[in-house]
């Protein structure tokens, strides 16, 4: 129950609502007053206004007069002096402020995303105290004459091709003398084996003949 700016209490004590300065108890929550109120509507409301406005003449709108660029200075139809910058489309001197139909061109372009593992090394980021330009160029990844490494490079591979084709031809070389070595060694025996055997069969056909004398 609230009579005037006071409280009364369940035991009929009274409470002041707007305390000993004044404010009124609010328990934390803040609030606007009713200027306070008006003047953010009005403020809304001016912008909500700008907006629609900027919306409607934005197409008819002109960039301002720079005359230090040499821009002509706006004019009317008639060839009166424009006066007032704030009459749009009046001004047939000025250039557009927007493109015709520039809602639809605009792209949004997306940002340069630097390549991973860039090959080259920017010299600008060593010349620091204590570093020679001797020095950072011999440690440059990029090399002086793009040709002459390309020219480099061909001739390592070329060499490294032949150096394949030697080996490969040595290591088929040196296993064909292998096995000729091998296959000699294997007639070799196969001539002692033969040898022995003439030698068993010559003895058991002489010892044939000898029992057959008896």
């Amino acid at each position: 129950m609230e009579i005037g700016k006071k409280k009364l209490r369940k035991d009929g004590s009274a409470v002041d609502l707007w305390g000993e300065y004044g404010k009124r108890f609010t328990n934390g929550h803040k609030q606007f007053t009713s200027d306070q109120v008006k003047a953010v509507n009005e403020l809304q409301s001016h912008e909500d206004r700008y907006r629609d406005n900027f919306k409607r003449l934005r197409n008819i709108m002109t960039k301002p007069r720079d005359p230090l660029a040499g821009d002509a200075t706006p004019r009317t139809a008639n060839g009166d002096i424009l006066l007032n910058p704030n009459d749009h489309g009046a001004n047939i001197r000025g250039f557009p402020l927007f493109e015709k139909d520039h809602e639809k061109t605009i792209k949004i372009k997306s940002p340069v995303k630097l390549v991973t593992g860039q090959i080259g090394v920017p010299d600008h980021k060593y010349k620091i105290l204590g570093n020679k330009e001797e020095d950072i160029m011999r440690a440059s990844a990029q090399p002086d004459d793009l040709f002459k490494k390309a020219q480099e490079d061909q001739a390592r591979k070329s060499g490294q091709r032949k150096d394949a084709d030697d080996l490969a031809a040595s290591k088929m070389e040196v296993k064909a003398k292998r096995q000729a070595v091998k296959l000699a060694q294997t007639l070799a025996k196969m001539k002692i084996d033969m040898e022995k055997k003439t030698q068993e069969l010559d003895f058991l056909e002489t010892q044939q003949y000898k029992t057959m004398r008896r």
